[in-house]
């Protein structure tokens, strides 16, 4: 007797709100419940100076905050790949080691085959939900909180542009990875242009450049509300466009959006 399978249910449509660092409640599509994947330092790998991404499906910029769902994991990016990369079959292997604890934890070959019977047509329905735009609405913090340590996110204030810039390199040699499937990663096809966070307003500034000089400034983050585009099949990777970065500061305030 076959025992039940139980992995998280996939949503067709995402109602709750991911945004300035306040998560929602219940998961939404893409989410992973069962999987604590830590984001990978940011990777370098040139891109081909012949990638075009002008012909990629564009964002809808008037999409609200509220319907952009946290990327929290692996099996989400592994999912958007498929479901945006026509000529690659899904690798069940790796999807399956993604969503489920047990698949990933036992040895038992037939107990895995039993798992991935289960586990197969709730990823091909991730899969299919992903080939609605509506759904490949995201958010991501970008280089984790602010500071760590002596590393910050943020460099400090610089008065020619106005801005903050970031010192992570946000160009689409930069990409992404989280740690329950490595194998998959994305890129920002315009990240070029949010390399530095505008803000002309003199004390909001003041008041960042503050918490930077002083080290106190490691609850704040900086988020990336983003749309997936397309995929490279050669990397499996997908390709995603900022929408906007927001600025949070401690206690998850709002300074400044992009």
């Amino acid at each position: 007797m076959k025992r039940k399978v139980s992995v998280p249910v996939v949503a067709v449509a995402c109602t709750l709100i991911y945004a300035a660092g306040c998560s929602s409640s219940k998961p939404g599509i893409g989410t992973n419940p069962g999987v604590t994947a830590e984001p990978y330092n940011p990777k370098q790998a040139p891109v081909p100076s012949s990638a075009n991404f002008s012909n990629l499906p564009k964002a809808d910029a008037n999409v609200p905050d509220a319907q952009f769902v946290e990327l929290n994991s692996g099996y989400q990016i592994g999912a958007l790949f498929y479901a945006l990369s026509s000529g690659s079959l899904p690798d069940y292997e790796k999807l399956s080691m993604a969503v489920s604890p047990e698949y990933r934890s036992t040895a038992d070959t037939f107990r895995k085959r039993d798992l991935m019977q289960g586990l197969k047509p709730q990823i091909d329905q991730q899969i299919q939900a992903y080939k609605d735009k509506r759904n490949r609405y995201f958010t991501a913090k970008v280089g984790g909180y602010l500071s760590a340590g002596n590393l910050l996110v943020l460099k400090h204030y610089d008065f020619k542009t106005n801005s903050f810039p970031l010192a992570q390199d946000m160009s689409p040699n930069t990409y992404y990875s989280f740690s329950d499937t490595p194998f998959y990663s994305y890129i920002f096809t315009n990240g070029s242009g949010f390399q530095q966070f505008p803000l002309r307003d003199e004390q909001k500034a003041r008041e960042i450049e503050d918490l930077l000089t002083k080290n106190q400034i490691a609850q704040g983050y900086v988020t990336a509300y983003m749309f997936a585009q397309g995929a490279d099949a050669a990397n499996r990777r997908v390709q995603m466009q900022i929408v906007r970065m927001v600025l949070t500061g401690p206690g998850h305030n709002e300074f400044a959006r992009h």
